[in-house]
């Protein structure tokens, strides 16, 4: 990891962060030795209006309250690291070579064998000695076949490492044969472009060097609290970021990754995640400052800028359709969750954004709080039809179950993947009903009730894993 001081300095906003009535929080991720100093204090729940409607307007008081390394070969080096097995250097045992002693014919002096190659490149079979004789040292031996490359984790910084080269054959020494060239390669990896290491940097509001690994640490911007967790192995190289944004009224960041999983998830599969937190968002004046965080943690940890991703529920949810819209040259993929896109309309007023960007959208059939239902198949119909999309196939379950998957893909081979579920939380007197998230614990206020047929979390990890950048 290296850190480089810039000039950078807090921003007049910055110094003003404590004007106005705002209290916005951002939560970031930081593996276990980057990020120092966590924020105690938690903010209690508001509480709900029993009698509250569910619309958006009341949502902010409804919600209120190993890497698995593949390794191939040996050597395989540690997580993370993009290495090359060097082929084995080949071994050369030259044949004893009759010479004759003193000019004596028929005496012989037993010639000594050859000599191991170098360790990394070739072996190098050495001549049979032969004082007084012409008799030829014995060949090289062939150089061993390159050992397999260690495949990186699973996209724990973005690529798999490189297979070693074939072991080269020993060259020829006075009267030897050269040794043969290794018969194999070692199988190689994806191309791990992504392998370097990152250069943080300070800005308005993120000073990376604060950050200890695998730990929590806040970021207090403007309001907002900008909670980060930066794994471990994102000192060394560079990771993917992952905005996991809280519904309006949330009165804690923890809750959003409680009821999601993500830093856990994340830092798993190699991403930083953070959890910006405000309370509740003013989504058509907050989108535009939630993307300026997302591109201080960007440049303060030197993020692979192919891998940047949002996901959010309720009114995170609307920031992440936002952020589709209007930046999709930096976000490679979004998961909003649980509503609509009712800021922008990008797909409705043909605003289409800079490119097509892959969407998981999952949204509850008994959720009267973010749009509705109706709302929510209207807009994957309206983004189907802006990229001419071909579908929709169905992938998981059936319009009938609890869990209907279904998906549709453009020419240009762009999906967007929507989730209907028929899941209710009990949560919050049942005022949530169907505007809940699905999680294999289930023990959030916004989440659905068990029993549950899938995971939102892991479902939008996977996701992402599989939609970088082009």
């Amino acid at each position: 990891m290296i850190f480089a001081r810039s000039a950078a300095r807090c921003s007049g906003a910055v110094a003003r962060a404590g004007a106005g009535n705002r209290s916005v929080r951002m939560a970031f991720v930081v593996p276990s030795a980057l990020i120092a100093g966590l924020c105690s204090g938690c903010s209690s729940t508001p509480a709900l209006s029993a009698g509250s409607a569910p619309s958006d307007t009341t949502l902010a008081s409804s919600h209120a309250g190993s890497t698995a390394a593949g390794r191939s070969g040996s050597h395989a080096p540690p997580t993370g690291t993009t290495t090359s097995a060097a082929g084995a250097a080949g071994r050369a045992t030259a044949g004893a070579a009759a010479a004759a002693a003193q000019g004596v014919a028929g005496s012989s002096a037993n010639a000594s064998a050859g000599s191991d190659g170098a360790a990394v490149a070739s072996g190098a079979g050495a001549a049979g000695l032969a004082p007084m004789s012409s008799a030829s040292g014995a060949s090289g031996a062939s150089g061993a076949s390159g050992a397999s490359g260690a495949s990186g984790a699973i996209a724990a910084v973005g690529g798999n490492a490189a297979g070693g080269n074939a072991g080269v054959g020993g060259a020829a020494a006075v009267g030897g044969s050269a040794g043969a060239t290794g018969t194999s390669a070692g199988a190689g990896g994806a191309d791990p472009s992504n392998a370097r290491v990152p250069m943080f940097q300070k800005t308005a509001c993120i000073d990376p060097m604060q950050a200890k690994p695998d730990t929590e640490v806040n970021f207090p911007c403007e309001g907002v609290d900008i909670w980060t967790v930066v794994p471990k192995a994102c000192q060394t190289q560079a990771c993917g970021l992952i905005f996991n944004i809280h519904g309006g009224g949330m009165s804690d960041h923890a809750t959003m990754d409680q009821a999601t999983n993500m830093i856990a998830l994340g830092s798993e599969a190699g991403y930083i995640v953070v959890h910006p937190h405000k309370g509740t968002w003013s989504v058509s004046s907050d989108r535009n400052a939630v993307f300026g965080f997302l591109q201080q943690v960007i440049t303060a940890f030197d993020v692979d800028r192919k891998r940047v991703h949002s996901t959010g529920y309720s009114q995170g949810g609307q920031l992440s359709w936002a952020l589709a819209c209007e930046h999709a040259d930096v976000v490679a993929s979004v998961a909003p969750a649980e509503e609509i896109n009712r800021v922008t309309d990008c797909w409705k007023t043909s605003k289409l954004p800079v490119r097509e960007i892959p969407v998981l959208f999952a949204y509850g059939k008994r959720d009267s709080i973010g749009g509705g239902y109706d709302a929510a198949q209207m807009l994957a119909r309206q983004f189907a039809e802006a990229y001419k999309m071909t579908g929709p196939e169905t992938v998981a379950g059936a319009e009938a179950s609890k869990h209907w998957r279904q998906r549709w893909t453009s020419a240009a081979g762009n999906v967007l993947e929507f989730i209907s579920q028929d899941y209710t939380s009990t949560g919050v007197g049942g005022i949530l009903a169907g505007h809940c998230l699905p999680m294999a614990t289930g023990d959030t206020f916004v989440s659905c009730s068990l029993p549950v047929d899938y995971d939102w979390g892991k479902e939008v990890v996977q996701f992402f894993m599989a939609h970088p950048m082009p």
